[in-house]
């Protein structure tokens, strides 16, 4: 089984605390299907250079593929960390899908 990776945004609302990050080489989560899994602290260090909670949900910064959860188009706003623990962007869902060019698919329930 190929081992891709992707970095995952949702609503602040959604319930996982985990960093929804992973990337299209090394060993990170399998992409699709029950295999699929939150990066490690380490993995997502190794593929991003950041820590947990300071990831923008722009995967293509790191060579990563970007999945946004479909709850996102529920929300006008979204607010994330900037690459820092102290640094937040507020931008429009829509501006945020097109910068990051992901794709939607459904992780929460």
């Amino acid at each position: 089984m190929r081992r891709r990776c992707s970095s995952r945004a949702r609503p602040a609302s959604s319930s996982s605390c985990s960093p929804p990050t992973a990337r299209s080489t090394g060993s990170c989560s399998l992409v699709g299907g029950k295999g699929a899994r939150f990066a490690t602290d380490d993995e997502l260090s190794e593929a991003t250079g950041l820590g947990k909670g300071a990831v923008p949900p722009f995967g293509r910064l790191f060579g990563l593929r970007t999945i946004y959860d479909g709850s996102l188009l529920e929300v006008d706003t979204v607010n994330f960390n900037a690459g820092t623990h102290t640094d937040s962007i507020a931008m429009s869902r829509a501006d945020m899908i097109r910068v990051g060019g992901g794709e939607l698919a459904t992780f929460s329930a």
